[in-house]
């Protein structure tokens, strides 16, 4: 694990704009326990590690597969 101090640390905001969101709507995924990138509370403040959003996100890819072989 890596030490947070080895990480860019993101607000909401950010982190709402890295994955193309609101902050709205990564509030209420929150508050409705959806699938959102892992996070830790400082007080009443969200936060993200910018290599676990990264990592989310990559999680989330669909990869079409090969139309080729589908075509035999």
């Amino acid at each position: 694990m890596r030490n947070l101090s080895d990480d860019n640390i993101w607000d909401i905001r950010q982190t709402a704009e890295r994955i193309g969101i609101t902050v709205a709507a990564l509030r209420k995924w929150i508050r409705e326990r959806k699938a959102h990138p892992p996070y830790y509370r400082a007080g009443r403040l969200y936060r993200w590690r910018r290599s676990d959003v990264e990592a989310w996100i990559n999680q989330k890819l669909v990869r079409s597969s090969d139309a080729s072989a589908k075509e035999d």
